[in-house]
């Protein structure tokens, strides 16, 4: 069976409290890749009737200028 936590969960605050602190790292860009992410596969399954379709895409890095497949 998988673990769902490395780190021990010690009681419910504590989880609200690392829960509020993830949410708090989320930026304006991750945001906008993930819609940009969802709105390209919605273009994927609507022009081939969805349709499976294996996607390969390619991530480029802005600040490294390196390209990841």
């Amino acid at each position: 069976m998988d673990k769902m936590f490395l780190t021990p969960v010690l009681d419910i605050t504590n989880l609200k409290a690392r829960i509020t602190d993830a949410f708090a790292t989320i930026t304006e860009d991750m945001l906008e890749n993930t819609w940009s992410e969802i709105d390209y596969r919605l273009y994927v399954l609507r022009a081939t009737k969805e349709a499976h379709v294996e996607v390969y895409y390619c991530v480029v890095k802005k600040k490294t200028s390196s390209i990841t497949f």
